[in-house]
């Protein structure tokens, strides 16, 4: 998928995010092991949300697109951006889906699917 339609995406989801009451702290954060697509914040909580955009007709749903590889390229990733802000949080991963169709526009979102908990530490690392 082209830059321009994962920041489409990206951006659906932040204007998502924030009609959610969070707040977007960062996007496209990088370290070495990986981006997270955007950081965001509630009360409690530090959320690392992964966008996946996929066409109406797409084979595979978001969810099934993040691969255990990709999950733990952002748990490193978010890993390092606790490390930089110095403080205990309590922290989530999610992941947006958005189903969109193309026209000459760019598209059109049809659906935004959020799962929040979407995995976790034990997911990650088959921790029983």
């Amino acid at each position: 998928m082209n830059k321009e339609k994962g920041k489409f995406g990206e951006l659906a989801a932040e204007m998502y995010l924030v009609r959610k009451g969070l707040k977007v702290l960062t996007k496209n954060y990088h370290s070495r092991y990986g981006e997270i697509d955007i950081i965001a914040s509630n009360e409690d909580c530090i959320v690392f949300v992964e966008v996946k955009l996929r066409k109406r007709r797409c084979f595979c749903s978001g969810r099934e697109a993040v691969s255990s590889s990709k999950k733990k390229r952002i748990l490193k990733t978010a890993l390092v951006f606790l490390s930089e802000a110095k403080g205990e949080f309590n922290t989530r991963f999610d992941i947006i889906e958005i189903q969109n169709t193309e026209n000459i526009n760019g598209g059109a979102i049809n659906d935004i699917v959020h799962l929040e908990n979407a995995f976790t530490l034990n997911d990650i690392y088959n921790v029983a």
